[in-house]
Formats: structure tokens, C-alpha cells, sequence
């Protein structure tokens, strides 16, 4: 039996993406080929999803608040990837341009009275 299978290579452990039960407390032959050499100077997914803050996101919704009011909106960092009248759908078309981890958001209009907390 010989199936190629794929995972990700954690210190000294393997993990498959999928399990095999079916080999639980076997010996097995194991080739390690990279499926993609990766680019040394490009940041790793964790070192990006570290760094991220949200300011560019949160400088567009300001900008454009008027503009996008009442709409669900996705943003990939300043940049609008859709907007429309369902999170579904907006989330749908970023995902379609290959954003996986779209900034989504309704954008509310723009409160003049501000919040006030407390009794009266």
C-alpha cells in the first residue's frame, strides 16, 4: 500500500492533514519533499497575522464611512475588496480574489450625539 499524503512538518513531528487509523502503531516509510520553496524575504503567515493592527482598516471606514453606510463592507488592509447587503456575500467575493482573512465589517452611519453611559 503507498499513498502520497500531505502535512506539515512541526519541529521533529509530522502532522498529516489527514489522519490514517488504519496505520496507528505501524512502521512506515517517510519521503519529506516541499511542495513550494519559500521565499526567504517574504514574512511567514504568523509573523503577518502578529503584525497586524487594524489602523489601515480602521482609517478607510472613517474615510468612507458616508460613502458605505449601512453596507457590509471587506477591506484587505486599505484596500476594498467588495460591498454589499449580506456579510455572506461581501466575505464570498474577497475569498473569490483570494483573500482568505478578509477584514468585514457593517459600517455604521456616523453618530453626531456620541454615547453617553449611565442613569439619568
Amino acid at each position: 500500500m503507498a499513498e502520497i499524503l500531505t502535512g506539515r512538518v512541526e519541529g521533529n513531528r509530522i502532522a498529516l492533514d489527514e489522519a490514517l487509523s488504519e496505520l496507528d502503531g505501524r512502521r512506515v516509510r517517510v519521503t519529506i519533499e516541499p511542495l513550494e520553496e519559500p521565499d526567504p524575504a517574504a514574512p511567514s503567515d504568523a509573523a503577518q497575522r502578529r503584525r497586524w493592527t487594524g489602523e489601515a482598516e480602521m482609517r478607510w471606514l472613517e474615510e468612507h464611512r458616508a460613502q458605505y453606510a449601512g453596507q457590509w463592507i471587506a477591506l484587505d488592509g486599505a484596500r476594498l475588496l467588495a460591498s454589499g447587503s449580506t456579510a455572506r456575500e461581501v466575505y464570498a467575493a474577497a475569498h473569490a480574489q483570494g483573500v482568505e482573512a478578509p477584514f468585514v465589517d457593517l459600517v455604521e452611519p456616523e453618530s453626531g450625539d456620541g454615547f453617553w453611559g449611565g442613569w439619568l
